[in-house]
């Protein structure tokens, strides 16, 4: 799997696109592919989906933003995405 990052957030599997999803999804790995390596908590990425005023579902959002993410990747045959401590 091949990604860009800089642009459009945007993936390949075998020179074919893959959907990443919604703008948050595509928001979500974006942060995760530039700290590639490093674990990004979910308070990180709930601040950067919703910097003013976080809903209460924001942390559960973001658990399902990921798991979704996890989809698209299995499908295409990407990387693991791990869950490391309050991370990923």
């Amino acid at each position: 799997m091949e990604f860009r990052v800089l642009g459009a957030v945007e993936a390949t599997a075998d020179g074919a696109p893959v959907d990443l999803g919604s703008r948050k999804q595509r928001l979500v790995l974006a942060v995760l592919l530039l700290d590639a390596g490093r674990p990004v908590s979910r308070d990180r990425l709930v601040d950067l989906l919703w910097p003013a005023d976080p809903p209460a579902s924001a942390r559960g959002t973001v658990q399902a933003l990921v798991s979704r993410i996890r989809a698209v990747f299995r499908a295409a045959g990407g990387p693991e995405l791990v869950t490391e401590g309050p991370g990923y």
